[in-house]
């Protein structure tokens, strides 16, 4: 018998995160359905933030469990250091960022990430907060034993350094 989880805290693996919703697990057909990518910063990004079924809200183990049943990975705090060295513009239509190789390329979808501001899932409330004016994207790298790193950004700040608690629900960009 599979244990019921109430706190999100208690979350490590995508498979806690299924047994405590009941949601399924990823199976090989959904490795199918893959976004377009674009390049930037020496990667390939993919053009949409990391959903399954409703969710677009992960805690970071579960992030990076999910996204490895899917067949991709989430970048490194490395790697989000290099993208935030690239050229940058915050969108006040779209509620997000744009980043690319060259200034000139910023909001061309072709050359050109947009990484929306879609706010995080507190972990022990599950309320979402900032959704439009604050950003909070996953890496893979880990801080200590209970935390990760994540890029948080605004209209007026970007820091690819930034570190939390593994359990809040932040958005996921994939990288290939």
């Amino acid at each position: 018998m599979t244990k019921k989880i109430t706190d999100f805290t208690e979350i490590k693996t995508f498979e806690d995160a299924q047994a405590a919703t009941g949601r399924r697990l990823p199976t090989e057909e959904d490795k199918v359905v893959r976004p377009e990518t674009v390049r930037v910063a020496g990667l390939e990004w993919d053009t949409e933030n990391l959903k399954f079924d409703d969710r677009e809200y992960f805690n970071q183990p579960e992030a990076i469990s999910l996204a490895a049943r899917l067949g991709r990975r989430l970048p490194t705090k490395k790697e989000f250091e290099q993208l935030t060295d690239c050229p940058q513009r915050w969108d006040d239509d779209r509620k997000g960022m744009w980043f690319a190789d060259e200034e000139c390329d910023l909001g061309d979808a072709e050359k050109s990430l947009f990484l929306p501001a879609a706010g995080h899932r507190h972990y022990s409330s599950g309320l979402t907060y900032y959704q439009g004016s604050h950003a909070y994207y996953w890496s893979s790298s880990t801080y200590g034993t209970s935390h990760g790193y994540y890029l948080p950004f605004s209209s007026s700040y970007v820091d690819p350094s930034d570190y939390a608690d593994y359990s809040y629900g932040f958005t996921v960009r994939c990288v290939r």
